[in-house]
């Protein structure tokens, strides 16, 4: 697979791991907080990501971040599913 194919694959399963994350986080959250997934970037050859967000109002930021912390076994779980069927 040639530098190109590997990128645009890459750019897919970041934009599945976005996806997934935004409506894990819709149907998990306690909706007190607007959770916005900003980019996801996949590192490791795959084995890891990075998932970026924002959060509103700020003052809802330290409660999403525990809540995702929390659910972060959850939200992995979901995720190796998703692409799985997806790709």
């Amino acid at each position: 697979m040639d530098s190109g194919q590997q990128e645009k694959k890459q750019e897919k399963i970041e934009a599945q791991i976005a996806q997934i994350t935004a409506l894990f986080v819709e149907r998990e959250g306690n909706k007190t907080a607007l959770i916005t997934v900003t980019r996801v970037e996949v590192l490791d050859r795959g084995r890891s990501a990075m998932i970026y967000i924002s959060v509103l109002p700020e003052s809802g930021e330290e409660s999403a971040l525990n809540f995702l912390k929390r659910k972060r076994h959850d939200l992995r779980t979901t995720i190796k599913k998703g692409i799985n069927m997806q790709n």
